[in-house]
């Protein structure tokens, strides 16, 4: 199955990063939206090799290690005990802007 984590880490992470059994590994930036697939030029790079596959998992797991796991019903599963970061009104209040004004917009760029 498939396990979402939510970073907590203090810093904006935008990497993607995808284990399947343990031997391909799969890095990159594309997003899976049609920005990504027709418009940017995002990538994605798949490797076969257990030993490269190892090494990725456990450069995850520090990052799962300061990340709250989402569930099904959108509520977080905390492991680790992690603080989560408050989301300021302030940047509430940017991101409701972004969204509502140039949301429309968000193909042509």
């Amino acid at each position: 199955g498939i396990n979402i984590w939510e970073y907590e880490g203090g810093y904006s992470y935008h990497g993607k990063s995808i284990l399947i059994d343990d031997d391909l590994s799969v890095i990159g930036s594309f997003n899976m939206d049609m920005r990504s697939a027709y418009l940017d030029t995002e990538l994605m790079l798949v490797i076969r090799s257990k030993d490269i596959n190892k090494q990725l998992e456990e450069g995850m797991m520090e990052y799962e290690r300061v990340s709250r796991q989402v569930l099904e019903d959108g509520t977080y599963r905390d492991p680790y005990h992690v603080e989560p970061i408050e989301l300021t009104k302030k940047r509430q209040r940017k991101i409701f802007l972004v969204q509502h004004l140039l949301g429309w917009a968000r193909y042509l760029f």
